[in-house]
C-alpha cells in the first residue's frame, strides 16, 4: 500500500526526521568550522625561524634572477634563429626563384636585352612550395619552366621572344638607321603596371631598356 504524504501522521514524521537530519548537519558544520578556526589560530601563532625564512627568501630571489636571465637568453637565441632563418630563406628564394626564372627565360628564348624586364614582371608572382621533402618555385601553381614556356608562347609573351635568325640580305639593310629606341626601367614598370598595349610593339621594334 503506497504512503500517503498528506496524512497528518506521515507529515509529522517526515518533518521530525528532516529536523533531526538538519540539526545533525548543522552540528557537523559547526564542528568543522571550529576546527578550521583552531588551525588558523595555531598557524598564526606559530614561531618562524628567522634564519630559515631568510634562507628561503634568498633562494626565491636567486631562482627569480635565474629565470629572468633564462628568459633574456632565450629571447636572444630566438632572435638569432629568426635572423638565420630569414637569411636562409633569402638564399633559398634567390637560388630557386631568381636562378630558376633566369634559366626558364633563357630556355624560352626571351631576348637578352629584355631579360631583366621580363624577370621583374614575373618575379613578384613566384612563390616557393614544399613538396616531398624538397622545395619548388612556382607561379600560378605551375613550376617556373612550365609557366614561362606557356607564357612565352602566348599573346603577351611572344613579343619578347627572340626572332629566328634570318641570313637573308634584306635583314642587314638600313645600315643608316639611327640609334635604337630606349626606355628607362622606371618607365617600363609604370607602363607594365598600367597594362600599356604599346610595350610589345616597342620591344618588337628593337627598343631596349636602360637604367
Amino acid at each position: 500500500m503506497p504512503i500517503d504524504r498528506n496524512d497528518p501522521e506521515v507529515k509529522a514524521l517526515i518533518e521530525e526526521v528532516t529536523a533531526a537530519a538538519t540539526e545533525a548537519l548543522s552540528a557537523k558544520n559547526r564542528e568543522l568550522l571550529g576546527e578550521v578556526k583552531a588551525l588558523k589560530a595555531k598557524a598564526k601563532g606559530a614561531d618562524i625561524d628567522p634564519a630559515e625564512h631568510a634562507a628561503l627568501q634568498a633562494q626565491v630571489e636567486e631562482l627569480t634572477e635565474k629565470l629572468s636571465k633564462t628568459e633574456k637568453t632565450g629571447k636572444t637565441e630566438i632572435d638569432k634563429l629568426t635572423k638565420a632563418l630569414a637569411e636562409k630563406d633569402g638564399a633559398l628564394h634567390k637560388h630557386l626563384i631568381d636562378a630558376g626564372l633566369t634559366d626558364a627565360l633563357v630556355k624560352a628564348g626571351i631576348q637578352a636585352p629584355l631579360m631583366d624586364a621580363v624577370k621583374a614582371l614575373h618575379q613578384g608572382k613566384a612563390s616557393i612550395e614544399a613538396a616531398d621533402g624538397s622545395y619548388i618555385a612556382k607561379i600560378d601553381g605551375k613550376p617556373l619552366s612550365e609557366f614561362v614556356t606557356a607564357w612565352a608562347q602566348g599573346d603577351q609573351g611572344k613579343h619578347f621572344v627572340s626572332a629566328p635568325q634570318n641570313s637573308g640580305g634584306g635583314s642587314q639593310g638600313g645600315g643608316g638607321k639611327g640609334a635604337a629606341k630606349t626606355m628607362t626601367r622606371a618607365e617600363y614598370d609604370q607602363k607594365a603596371a598600367a597594362g600599356d598595349a604599346s610595350l610589345p610593339g616597342f620591344f618588337k621594334g628593337g627598343g631596349v631598356l636602360v637604367d
